[in-house]
């Protein structure tokens, strides 16, 4: 399975405490890169939010990303706000507000020279929530 990346290659679960990311590894390693050449949102100090190789995942195997969702350790994803007006009878009172938690996993090139011929890995994500359940810190049914 090996070939070109494609914006394809990462699955995102939106959890109630955390967020995953699995970014399939053979394309990672066919374009030049390891698990940790790949960087979340530029936090690269932060072990919790390393990427790690997850060999019990039957092939494709991946790179799995697990952080908190909470704005204080986020490993630098961007929270911002949005609201929109409500629908049915009450629309003209009441407003939806949502919460949408974005970032970035990209390469870092390993090589030293100012000229490279790497081709440079981004992988988006983005969850969102409903703004009451992040202030109010409540259990999420789905």
């Amino acid at each position: 399975m090996y070939r070109r990346p494609e914006y394809t290659d990462i699955s995102v679960e939106c959890g109630t405490t955390s967020i995953s990311l699995f970014i399939l590894l053979c394309p990672v390693v066919f374009t030049g890169y390891n698990e940790s050449d790949l960087i979340l949102n530029e936090v690269s100090n932060n072990p919790q939010c390393e990427g790690t190789y997850d060999k019990s995942a039957s092939p494709p195997y991946v790179v799995r990303f697990n952080f908190p969702l909470n704005m204080s350790d986020a490993c630098g994803s961007v929270f911002k706000t949005t609201s929109t007006a409500g629908t049915g009878i009450f629309s003209d009172f009441s407003n939806i507000q949502t919460v949408n938690v974005s970032g970035l996993v990209r390469s870092q090139d390993p090589t030293t020279g100012t000229v490279t011929y790497n081709t440079e890995l981004k992988y988006y994500f983005s969850c969102a929530y409903p703004l009451e359940y992040l202030i109010n810190n409540t259990r999420l049914d789905v």
